[in-house]
């Protein structure tokens, strides 16, 4: 099967206990962030309030928090880990412009661009962690 990028191998110290758990909280991530695209979409057409996102953005930081810290429990691969760094470091500074942007034109527009990229970055994450979850089971993630 054709991968974007090559699997990397776990080492035989990744703990499978908090891959576990590492896995339902990057999907957690996934769906907030979706959300927030989502809330601030409708906000900008006149289509509801803005609050729900920020709510939501901060959820967003507590969770990618809760994942670097179980990513370095878990002893993901490395590329996991800085991917699961990159995203906290995102979400510290979108929470930040998110405050800021309420005041600043200049700070708004710097928080969306973030944010898509911040998407990308946790369905990334996601599917990486996904595909470690299946090398620690030992299947081949395909459906052949």
């Amino acid at each position: 099967m054709w991968q974007a990028l090559p699997m990397t191998s776990p080492s035989s110290s990744v703990r499978p206990g908090a891959v576990r758990l590492f896995v339902p909280l990057t999907a957690v991530l996934v769906l907030l962030v979706l959300a927030q695209a989502v809330l601030a979409g409708r906000y900008t057409a006149g289509l509801g309030q803005i609050n729900v996102h920020g709510y939501i953005g901060n959820a967003s930081f507590v969770v990618g928090f809760i994942i670097a810290v179980v990513a370095l429990i878990a002893r993901v691969p490395k590329r996991e880990l800085i991917v699961s760094g990159i995203v906290l470091l995102l979400l510290f500074v979108l929470t930040g412009l998110g405050y800021a942007g309420r005041n600043s034109a200049e700070s708004a527009s710097i928080h969306l661009p973030l944010g898509v990229l911040t998407f990308a970055l946790v369905l990334l994450q996601h599917v990486w962690a996904i595909g470690l979850s299946r090398q620690l089971r030992g299947g081949s993630g395909s459906s052949s």
